[in-house]
């Protein structure tokens, strides 16, 4: 079932994991008005295909 009941087990999971950042991703940033420009193209042909 998800979401997950606990998530004792997640985090243990991820404890020792390194973690990935997308720096260039951060509000307000070029890339990430770009991300969302793309997204939003890609629901609205979705939506325009169903």
């Amino acid at each position: 079932m998800f979401p997950s009941k606990s998530s004792s087990n997640l985090a243990a999971l991820i404890a020792n994991k390194p973690s990935e950042t997308y720096d260039e991703l951060l509000p307000g940033k070029d890339a990430a008005a770009r991300l969302r420009s793309h997204l939003d193209q890609s629901i609205r042909n979705w939506k325009a295909g169903m």
